[in-house]
């Protein structure tokens, strides 16, 4: 398996994420090859210090862009939909497979840990997360853009820095891929710990959600994302973002203005 290293994305970093996975996705969420800092990466990056979390493979581009909610782009699919009040919202996802390429059998694709449960998963629901991973091996096979083993590090990753700053992390699923990325598929996102907000809604674009008020326990958040952190990368694991992290953010930021 690859080893990712990660890395959230700050001021100095967005660069990394111009005009990828190519200049017209990059273009439909402000970051393509000359476009002006969009709004909603400042919002950001005021509001937590980071637009986001990437990693750096081989394999292609792997990202996760969030923003709060009332900063989202007028043109996003997620600003038509009702929002829970200051929670993070994906702007876009691109997660490419680093298992693809050495891929010698089942775990290899669907990233299940031996018990079948996903990160994030509470007990009880073993068998509602069995059949979102076999959906997300369906949709994987067919998507290289959204990998669940890489996108459960991600994910894991960005709950660890947003953690302590926002309830939640919301996205809009689709059914099937899209090559919109900044909707994912439903499956796929379930299979990262979302859970499906509206059941009864029948929009094209449903409200996805990942609970860091349940999901994560305060107690026990830094052992836990400790131990996930060093089993992927050689990075330190991330500082959750509290009331003084984000007041230094904001410092810093003025005092480059």
């Amino acid at each position: 398996m690859a080893l990712r290293r990660f890395r959230p994305i700050t001021r100095d970093l967005v660069f990394h994420l111009r005009g990828v996975p190519d200049e017209s996705a990059a273009h439909a969420w402000g970051l393509a090859d000359g476009d002006p800092l969009p709004v909603w990466v400042e919002a950001s990056l005021d509001a937590w210090g980071i637009a986001g979390v990437y990693s750096r493979a081989s394999e292609g581009p792997c990202f996760l862009l969030v923003t709060p909610g009332e900063a989202l782009p007028l043109d996003h699919p997620m600003r038509r939909i009702p929002r829970t009040p200051g929670a993070a919202v994906l702007v876009a996802a691109c997660v490419s497979d680093a298992a693809r390429g050495s891929r010698g059998g089942r775990s290899a694709s669907t990233g299940r840990t031996p018990s079948g449960h996903g990160l994030g998963t509470l007990p009880g629901r073993a068998n509602q997360a069995n059949q979102a991973n076999q959906d997300a091996d369906r949709t994987d096979q067919r998507d290289r853009f959204h990998s669940v083993t890489a996108g459960r590090q991600l994910t894991s990753f960005l709950a660890g820095r947003l953690h302590g700053c926002v309830p939640a992390i919301e996205a809009g699923g689709v059914e099937g891929g899209s090559p919109d990325l900044r909707v994912a598929p439903k499956p796929w996102l379930e299979s990262l710990g979302f859970r499906l907000v509206d059941p009864l809604d029948a929009a094209p674009v449903s409200r996805m959600q990942l609970d860091l008020r349940q999901t994560v326990v305060s107690k026990d958040f830094g052992h836990r994302i400790l131990g996930w952190v060093r089993g992927w990368s050689s990075d330190p694991a991330p500082e959750p973002c509290g009331a003084e992290s984000r007041r230094t953010h904001r410092l810093d930021h003025a005092a480059r203005h």
